[in-house]
């Protein structure tokens, strides 16, 4: 395959695939999370304020149908995913991404567009594409991008693509509005650019000079703060990640210094607004108080936070989370190749262990974190939509997997063939989805069983034997033996 059609297949693919997040994106509110993001949104736009009393998706009965008329439980008691702080309702997600949402649906009302009570199929649509369409077409064009630069052959960069978009959670999550989504429209990026760092090739002149002194950091600092304000649980695990890498590679306290800057803007906003909300400098929705309304379902055991099991509990809930019925690697099978051959390539491959130190670093923090504090497995929805943002750092470590071993391809091919039947399941049934996939227990033993064949016929090519070589050893073993 040229170099041509290989950019050429993947700006197709670009298209293919933010089409289907068009034409996917549900034109209601499909459970209490999304509700609860829409209701800030739509109270911040209309009223200028961050209180959500008056929202239709909190409301009972719901003014308009902004709901999934599937669960009309959803209408009857509206978004339960909030909090109640001295008499009135606020949403319990993250602020900073609904002051950018809702400045994008001002901007839908300064240029006519209807209410969201008005014409909520038309209205929740649209914010669904601006915030998790996009968001996906960013970090699959960030994958690209990776590919080119870690010098993938055009072949293994279109698989590695479309790797992306068909056998892991991150379409099915483009169907409603959702944290996980938009953090992960940040952390590809923000991989690429970090993935750039320490490499850039000398000669270029003072502007590109100035940009890999100042710009990248402040660039990469305004990315990290930005993922931190998105999501409190993945978000400061990653802000550690971020330091820690770019302190390896920069080794310049200036240049850490403007990273740190970049940083400021998006989590000043956060802890600002958090404390306006909640009177607090930690997240409000861990503030249990907050979370004893009427009706709430929320008990200390349920809500996320504090440790909640014993060590042998710790264990098998942290297995769950990854190989479980819902578990994170069970429904993104290439993630299984990025975890098993980062330890291949970081064993034989110095170059690359800062890398896959980040990845590992971002990736393990996080689940150690909600391993140690939920019970969950974060609720009614697709596998474990905390860790649709760490897609990201297994991608970038399955890039450098199939640089130094192009021989995985088939292992990629396997386990893309069948993450391929498993999203398209999931994404029928959308992030929220209650139940497990379809046949789960078929998916996995074929996944398994499959990959397992293809890894034995693959590693016995290269510590077997060949088997005249064999039979040669054992003649003369025989003949020794026998004093010939």
């Amino acid at each position: 395959m040229t170099e041509r059609t290989a950019r050429l297949s993947e700006a197709g693919m670009l298209l293919l695939a933010f089409l289907i997040t068009i034409l996917g994106a549900l034109p209601f509110a499909g459970g209490w999370n999304d509700g609860s993001r829409l209701a800030a949104v739509e109270s911040l736009a209309e009223r200028g304020t961050l209180c959500i009393d008056a929202s239709a998706f909190v409301l009972v009965p719901a003014p308009a149908a902004v709901y999934d008329p599937a669960s009309p439980n959803l209408a009857l008691f509206g978004t339960r995913d909030k909090l109640f702080i001295q008499g009135h309702y606020y949403s319990d997600k993250s602020p900073v991404p609904t002051v950018l949402l809702a400045g994008v649906y001002k901007v839908w009302l300064m240029l006519g567009g209807p209410t969201i009570v008005e014409n909520p199929g038309t209205v929740i649509a649209f914010l669904t594409v601006m915030s998790a369409g996009w968001p996906l077409l960013l970090a699959a064009w960030c994958l690209s991008r990776m590919g080119q630069r870690l010098g993938l052959s055009p072949a293994t960069r279109l698989l590695f693509l479309g790797c992306f978009l068909l056998a892991t959670v991150a379409l099915p999550y483009t169907r409603h509005i959702n944290n996980g989504i938009m953090l992960l429209g940040v952390a590809m990026p923000l991989c690429v650019l970090l993935a750039d760092l320490g490499t850039s090739p000398p000669g270029h002149g003072d502007q590109w000079d100035r940009w890999d002194q100042w710009g990248r950091p402040v660039l990469i600092g305004l990315l990290a703060g930005l993922g931190y304000a998105i999501d409190l649980g993945v978000g400061p695990p990653l802000l550690v990640a971020v330091v820690g890498y770019a302190a390896y590679q920069m080794r310049s306290v200036l240049r850490m210094g403007a990273l740190f800057v970049g940083m400021l803007p998006f989590m000043g906003l956060h802890h600002v607004l958090n404390y306006a909300v909640g009177g607090t400098i930690l997240p409000a929705n861990a503030v249990l108080e907050y979370l004893q309304f009427p009706g709430s379902p929320f008990t200390e055991r349920i809500a996320t936070g504090g440790l909640k099991h014993d060590p042998w509990g710790l264990v098998v809930y942290g297995l769950d989370l990854l190989v479980g019925k819902k578990g994170f690697l069970t429904h993104n099978w290439p993630l299984f190749l990025a975890t098993l051959g980062a330890l291949r390539v970081g064993w034989n491959y110095p170059q690359h262990r800062a890398a896959l130190g980040f990845c590992l670093t971002w990736a393990g923090l996080t689940w150690m974190a909600y391993a140690a504090t939920s019970t969950n497995l974060s609720g009614l929805c697709c596998s474990v939509r905390w860790f649709v943002p760490l897609i990201a750092p297994g991608f970038w470590a399955l890039a450098i997997v199939l640089k130094e071993y192009p021989r995985f391809r088939p292992d990629l091919i396997w386990l893309t063939a069948v993450g391929t039947g498993m999203t398209a399941l999931m994404w029928q049934g959308g992030p929220w989805m209650p139940k497990l996939v379809w046949g789960w227990w078929g998916w996995a033993a074929v996944g398994g069983i499959g990959w397992g064949i293809i890894r034995y016929r693959d590693e016995g090519k290269y510590f077997m034997p060949p088997r005249g070589w064999v039979w040669r050893w054992l003649r003369v073993r025989t003949r020794s033996s026998s004093g010939v």
